[in-house]
Order: structure tokens, then C-alpha cells, then sequence
């Protein structure tokens, strides 16, 4: 809404305001027609008369502006393109500065770098860079420290070691069991029966039938096999443990047994009669 002194003059939209060439009155262009000259021909309402009166009811026609009256595009462009020329050089000026400084400042530091190396003692390392040469630095410490850290844990686990082995030996004197109370026959039994057989083992007994006739029969075998004589031996090593071979000559069987710990633990069995091969 154009609007004089807060007080609405049109409630129409106007694409700008110019000056009429012939009456001088004041008009709100709806829509431009052509140029001509120094002239310019629009459709559009008059508002404010010569004498500055508003003009109210005023009908929309045709109207010839003075293009003289305000600036003209083309004088408007070539100002555009004056300041933007302007700017232009003051960049221009402005990266040559910048880039003859950034040229002055890598000749000096060139010639720093060139005066320093000419002073340099020659390298020890056979020419390896300095990146290289703090590489092998990294790697030797790492290296020695792998050997410390390595020592350590040798020395650490000899201790453990040397003072495990002596406590071993101290419990395996005092579990020692004794002589007499190794019983052959029931070792025996044991051993026929397959109590010391893997679980996995096929003559193994499964259930409760198998496990009943195979216990019958190995103290049925065991009975009669000591009864015709048998021999046992001990061999005692340090009073650490006892290794106990027992013969059953009747049955051409020789059984192994260890005593540590409290416990006589089987070993092996084999027969006693000689191999014929050969």
C-alpha cells in the first residue's frame, strides 16, 4: 500500500514510481510498454498532481516517463561493473602481497635449512633419516625390555620352582603309605573286576548283572590264584613313593603299583611268561 505521510494514498501495488514527461504529476507504474529514446512508455495511475495535490479516482492509462529522471540500466550496470572491476584489483593486490610474503618466507627458511645441514657433523648412521634412526631407538627398547621383563619372570618362576619342589617332596615323604597296607589279593580283585578299565573300555561292565558276576568271578580267580602263590617286591624310592610288583605265577600275570600320596595307585599289568617268538 503506497502510503504519504502515514496516510494511504492507493491500495494498489505499483511496480515503481515515476515522473510523468508532459503534466510533472506523479505516477505508480502497474506495467512498462517500450522505450523510445530518451523516453519510456508504461501503463499506470496518477497519484500526486504538479501542484502536489493526491489525486483520488484517477484512472489507469497511458503515460510517457523521462528515462533522464532517474539513473538508466545502463548507466546502473556500468557502475556494477566499476565496483566489481574494483574489487577485482583490490584482490589482485591483495594475493600478490600475500604470495610474495609466503615467497619471501620459504626462501629464509631454505636458506636456515641449507646453512644448517652445511654445519651439521656428517651422520654415523649411514645416511638413515632421522625417522629411521628413532625407529631403531624404539625397537632396541623394546627388545630390552622384553629381556627384562623375560628375566623377571625366569627368576620368578625359578624361586617358585625351587621352593615348590621341596615342599613337594616334604608332602610326598610324609603321605608315603607303609608297606603293610598294600593287600595283593584285593589289589587283584580290583584289577580283574575292571574297576581300573576306562569307562569307554568294551569289557567294562554296564549294568548292575554284569557287575555282579564280574566281581563273583575275580574273587573266585583271585582266591585261588594267590592261594597257589604269588610274590610281591617293593621298591622304595627316597620315601618319596614305593613301586610294588606283584607275580601270579598261576595266572602268568605280573601287576605294577605305585604308593604316594596316601594311596595305592595301579600302574600297569602284563604277562610273566616269556615271548616264544624267535
Amino acid at each position: 500500500m503506497l502510503k504519504r505521510r502515514n496516510v494511504p494514498i492507493s491500495d494498489r501495488g505499483f511496480a515503481e514510481l515515476a515522473l510523468e514527461k508532459e503534466t510533472g504529476c506523479v505516477v505508480g507504474i502497474v506495467s512498462h510498454i517500450g522505450v523510445a529514446g530518451n523516453c519510456a512508455y508504461a501503463r499506470g495511475v496518477a497519484l500526486v498532481g504538479k501542484n502536489g495535490k493526491l489525486l483520488h479516482g484517477a484512472e489507469e492509462k497511458r503515460f510517457t516517463i523521462d528515462k533522464n529522471s532517474g539513473p538508466s540500466d545502463d548507466e546502473q550496470e556500468k557502475k556494477e561493473e566499476l565496483t566489481e572491476v574494483r574489487a577485482e584489483m583490490k584482490q589482485n593486490r591483495k594475493n600478490a602481497k600475500n604470495s610474495m610474503l609466503t615467497r619471501d618466507s620459504i626462501g629464509r627458511n631454505n636458506k636456515i635449512d641449507s646453512t644448517s645441514s652445511s654445519r651439521r657433523p656428517p651422520s654415523v648412521s649411514g645416511g638413515l633419516t632421522d625417522e629411521q634412526n628413532k625407529q631403531l631407538i624404539r625397537l632396541a627398547m623394546i627388545v630390552i625390555g622384553m629381556a627384562i621383563i623375560f628375566r623377571i619372570l625366569s627368576s620368578a618362576f625359578l624361586t617358585c620352582f625351587a621352593l615348590a619342589i621341596p615342599a613337594a617332596c616334604l608332602y610326598a615323604v610324609r603321605t608315603c603309605p607303609r608297606k603293610a597296607t598294600f593287600d595283593a589279593k584285593k589289589e587283584l580283585k580290583r584289577v580283574l573286576r575292571g574297576e581300573y578299565m576306562p569307562a569307554n573300555h568294551p569289557e567294562k561292565p554296564k549294568n548292575w548283572w554284569s557287575e555282579t558276576v564280574t566281581r563273583v568271578q575275580a574273587s573266585v580267580t583271585a582266591e585261588v590264584a594267590t592261594g597257589l602263590g604269588h610274590e610281591v617286591s617293593f621298591l622304595e624310592i627316597y620315601g618319596l613313593c614305593i613301586l610294588v610288583t606283584v607275580n601270579v605265577p598261576a595266572m602268568k600275570l605280573k601287576l605294577y603299583f605305585v604308593g604316594i600320596c596316601d594311596r595305592w595307585r595301579y600302574v600297569y599289568h602284563m604277562s610273566s611268561e616269556p615271548s616264544r617268538e624267535g
